[in-house]
């Protein structure tokens, strides 16, 4: 599983999965704001590729990261990854 998933319905959109992430960040609003900024001004209208879910992934973990460089998040952001739907 990813951090984010293209919304059904919305061809070329995607949304973060906040509900599979630390509290603390799905209640930032600031941080929800960036990333969907990010995600808008990168990524919208772009067809859906494996590659392409794991680069917004990246992208994803990089701003949250950037706001919160706490010690191991990023594995724990990376490892998301590895849930199995």
């Amino acid at each position: 599983m990813r951090l984010v998933h293209e919304v059904k319905d919305k061809p070329g959109v995607f949304e973060v999965k906040w509900t599979w992430l630390p509290y603390f960040l799905a209640a930032d609003a600031e941080l929800v704001r960036a990333v969907d900024e990010k995600l808008n001004e990168s990524f919208s209208g772009a067809p859906p590729s494996e590659e392409l879910m794991d680069e917004i992934h990246g992208t994803v973990i990089d701003v949250i990261m950037d706001k919160y460089p706490i010690p191991g998040l990023s594995w724990y952001l990376s490892a998301i990854k590895e849930v199995q739907e």
